[in-house]
Parts: C-alpha cells; sequence; structure tokens
C-alpha cells in the first residue's frame, strides 16, 4: 500500500506537544495550539469511552489551495480531556487525500476521504476508505475510482440500515465534457453493493437515510430531495424561495419516519437605520414539506452564524452558533426542546474570533463542542482548535461545577435613551460597555441584581455589552442608544 502514508510515532510527538500547550492541564477544554494551521471536520463520541477527533493540520501557502495541502490526524481523548493517541495520514507524491467524514459503524472507526490529482486540484479522482479499530490499528484501506471520470462525490455520504456507504456524486469525463448523476452503494471494506446511473439532478451537500430504511433524502443549501432505497424514484421535498422564513439551510437531522428538523438563519426585524440582521432558527417540517412553526433565536441587534447542531433526545437539541460582536466572537450553545421551550443558552468567549467547527450530542446527556480560533502561528493567520465538554446543563466538565444553573441577563429598555439597566443574577460581575468602535467607555463592578446606569450624555448610536464574574464570562450582547 505505497499510498499509505500514515504515522503513529510523529503522532505520539504531536501528543506530547499538544498536551504540554493545554490549557488547565489535563482536563476540559483542551485547546490544540500546535505550529500548523488547525481545523476540525469531525468529532464522535467512542463507545468505549471519550472521544474521536479528526482535524487537518498545514502551513499557511497563500498562492495554493489550502485545503487539499494539509495532512489529516485522528486524536483519540479520554473522558478527562486527555489526548491518549493519535494517527497522522500525509500526502504521497501522486495523490493528495482529504478526510470529508468519519464514521463509528460495527465498532470499528471508518474514514471517507476524497483523493485529489496534485496537478488538477479541484477535482476528485476517487475515495479512499479506511477502516480502523477503536485502538487506530489499520484493519483495511481501499481506493476506489470511475476509470476515466473524476468522481465528483458528494462531500458528506451516510452509512444505511446494511452498514454500506451511499454516496451520491456526478462523474465527469476526463477527456470530455460528458457526466451523469450517480448512486453508489459500498460496503466498508471496498465491495460495490449497487451502483446506478440517475436520471435526474441531485443535490450535492448531504445525504440521510430516513429511519426503517425508508429512503433517503438529498440535501443541499437550498433543496432537499427524496430517493427511494434502491434509487429508482425521486421528487422534490423542498426548494428555497425568497420567502421562505427560514434561510439558507444550515443542518439537517432526522427525528422519525415522517418528521425532520433544520436550523438556518431567519430575518431578524430592526429599525431602518438598523440595517438588515438575521437571527438563529429551527423549524420541524414532515415527510411532504410542510412546516410547523419556525423558533427564532439570537442576540437582539446581534448577527448569529449557524454552525453544527445535534441531539440524541428532542428534549435536548443542541444549537451551536457564533455571534458577532464588536468585542471578539464567540460561540454560544442555545439547548432547545423540538416545540420551542428554550432549556438554556450560555456562550464560551475565552478565546479571540472564535467560531464552532463540530458538535456531537453525547450519551451522558451533554455534547462535545470544537471551536476554532484565530492566531498567527506563522505571521499569517491562522487557527487553533478548543475542544469543550459541555454537561447538561451546558457547564464546561472540569471547570464549571455540574450542575450550576445558567446566568440569565437582560438589559432594558433595548433601544433606551438617558438609562440603561442591567437585570438578572449578576451581583458582582463586572459590566463593560464599548463604542461602535470597539472603546471601553464604561466599566463598573455590579452591586445589585438589578442596576441602573446613567447613560444620559453618551451620543446616540450602537454599543456592545460584556458581563464577567470571576474572571470568567456570563453574558454580552449590543445595545443602542436613541
Amino acid at each position: 500500500m505505497g499510498y499509505n502514508m500514515i504515522s503513529r510515532t510523529i503522532a505520539a510527538i504531536f501528543v506530547l506537544l499538544i498536551v504540554s500547550w493545554t490549557a488547565n492541564g489535563q482536563s476540559f477544554p483542551l485547546k490544540i495550539a500546535t505550529a500548523y494551521d488547525d481545523e476540525c471536520w469531525n468529532i464522535a463520541e467512542n463507545p468505549q469511552g471519550g472521544y474521536f477527533l479528526e482535524i487537518s493540520q498545514g502551513t499557511f501557502e497563500s498562492s495554493a489551495l489550502m485545503y487539499l495541502r494539509y495532512h489529516d490526524v485522528i486524536y483519540k481523548i479520554d473522558n478527562a480531556g486527555s489526548i491518549t493517541d493519535s494517527i497522522v495520514f500525509y500526502d504521497s507524491d501522486t495523490l493528495y487525500f482529504r478526510i470529508n467524514r468519519m464514521f463509528l459503524t460495527q465498532e470499528k472507526l471508518l474514514l471517507y476521504s476524497v483523493v485529489h490529482d496534485p496537478e488538477h486540484l479541484q477535482n476528485t479522482l476517487g475515495i479512499r476508505l479506511t477502516v480502523m479499530d477503536y485502538d487506530l490499528n489499520i484493519i483495511h484501506d481501499t481506493l476506489l475510482f470511475k476509470p476515466g471520470y473524476y468522481w465528483r462525490p458528494i462531500p458528506n455520504p451516510t452509512i444505511n440500515h446494511s452498514g454500506n456507504l451511499v454516496i451520491p456524486g456526478v462523474p465527469i469525463q476526463i477527456s470530455g465534457n460528458n457526466w451523469y448523476n450517480s448512486m453508489d452503494e459500498i460496503s466498508i471494506n471496498g465491495d460495490i453493493v449497487l451502483e446506478t446511473i440517475l436520471d435526474f439532478n441531485i443535490p450535492l451537500g448531504s445525504i440521510i437515510e430516513l429511519p426503517a430504511a425508508g429512503g433517503y433524502h438529498l440535501l443541499d443549501l437550498a433543496n432537499i430531495v427524496f430517493v427511494d432505497s434502491i434509487f429508482e424514484n425521486a421528487y422534490s421535498v423542498f426548494h428555497l424561495s425568497p420567502l421562505d422564513t427560514l434561510r439558507p439551510l444550515a443542518g439537517y437531522k432526522a427525528i422519525n419516519d415522517s418528521l425532520y428538523i433544520i436550523s438556518g438563519q431567519t430575518s431578524e426585524p430592526r429599525p431602518l437605520y438598523a440595517g438588515v440582521g438575521f437571527d438563529l432558527g429551527f423549524g420541524v417540517y414532515n415527510k411532504d414539506g410542510q412546516w410547523s412553526k419556525i423558533h427564532q433565536f439570537g442576540v437582539m441587534y446581534t448577527d448569529e452564524y449557524p454552525g453544527p447542531f445535534d441531539f440524541i433526545s428532542t428534549d435536548r437539541i443542541f444549537f451551536s452558533m457564533r455571534q458577532d460582536y464588536i468585542v471578539p466572537n464567540e460561540i454560544c450553545v442555545y439547548n432547545y426542546k423540538m416545540d420551542g421551550t428554550l432549556n438554556w443558552n450560555r456562550c464560551y468567549g475565552q478565546y479571540q474570533y472564535i467560531a464552532p467547527t463540530a458538535l456531537a450530542a453525547t450519551s451522558d446527556g451533554g455534547c462535545i463542542l470544537v471551536g476554532t480560533y484565530q492566531t498567527e502561528n506563522s505571521g499569517y493567520n491562522e487557527y487553533d482548535l478548543v475542544v469543550m465538554k459541555l454537561n447538561r446543563d451546558g457547564t464546561i466538565t472540569g471547570i464549571d461545577k455540574p450542575g450550576e444553573a445558567p446566568v440569565n441577563v437582560t438589559v432594558y429598555p433595548n433601544p433606551g435613551e438617558s438609562t440603561v439597566s442591567v437585570c438578572g443574577k449578576v451581583a458582582g460581575c463586572l459590566f463593560s460597555m464599548y463604542d461602535n468602535t470597539g472603546r471601553l467607555i464604561l466599566q463598573k463592578k455590579l452591586t445589585a441584581n438589578n442596576e441602573m446606569l446613567d447613560t444620559a450624555d453618551w451620543p446616540a448610536g450602537f454599543y456592545t455589552y460584556r458581563v464577567t464574574g470571576s474572571g470568567s464570562f456570563v453574558a454580552a450582547g449590543k445595545w443602542i442608544k436613541l
């Protein structure tokens, strides 16, 4: 297997470096800060305890398609937040690899990678399937191609009820302009189970098998198409229009045979002078494309950008987002019931310019969350990672006390004029207000849980506030002075 550029020895060196640079030692949050640009793509709970984390690492090259120039790393993390093992996948001289998905199946770890020709990086030659045990030992490694074609497979395939991969794609002839739509069912060891040429166009974002082997939904940011289990019949379930409330479609997961949850962005009503803004939202729709109520959430006058969401129970759905403040951005997690009842929401602002990249609900009722934050490892704007294990109430394992109640803060009236009040469990917290240039104009230690501040002499405009307690983040948002 000459293409099998894999290293365990070098990986062990990486582990030592990362642990030595990890904030808070051997517990969550785990900070992965290497000399490379680090980007996370997948995380999964290990049934034997702990987690698997898949990231790409590389050196920024402004003149290259850098996302293809990186190597992939799988980290094994224990329940305490320590990295216990890792394996590195390097490119060969003639092929570039990129892990797109990581699956846990049949007591094995399956990595689905796309394969590129270094001289034609924009095209995908084929796929690579790597099967490992939970100790990261490789059991099977296979390359698959469609001879004479760039495969162009979907980036997010699915594992069906038979334990096989289902991979839609659009093969394009290498020597000409011919192309076709395809659906392939492939065993995890690389055996072709079913290969079908489709006579209809398909979305090329993700595919999810419906429960009870009821077929598949294929989707992108604007469409959902149903395809039956033998790839013969299809029809459109949903097509996004400019009048739809929820857009674009950012996340999707089936609840049962007939109900599905979609997350996305919703328009936020604002005064004319405040411009156009958006919140996050989610809705439940049925197999016929009919929607229930859209549940909208976020901070008024703040733009929210959707991250991944996941759930095991529909009474506890984890939605991640990046909230855009004048002061550094933060990861926020909102936990909802399917009917739109909010369980809690928290923001995590320990790192500068942070955004969520991976989230997985866990068997203990919490979730594992990965964020990326901006650094300058080599003079360029690169990124490092922080991994947080959230308890069922949103507290971080090893940092906050499990069971601690979330702190909800209200700043009102908003918009306001001569005064602003800060209400909540905030006595003893530090309240900071910034103008629209990011300049600190007020900082005050709050002495009561409902405290009024004088803003009469402030000029009209947008302001950003931040509440911290004992050095940790409590709340943040925007306030408008009329």
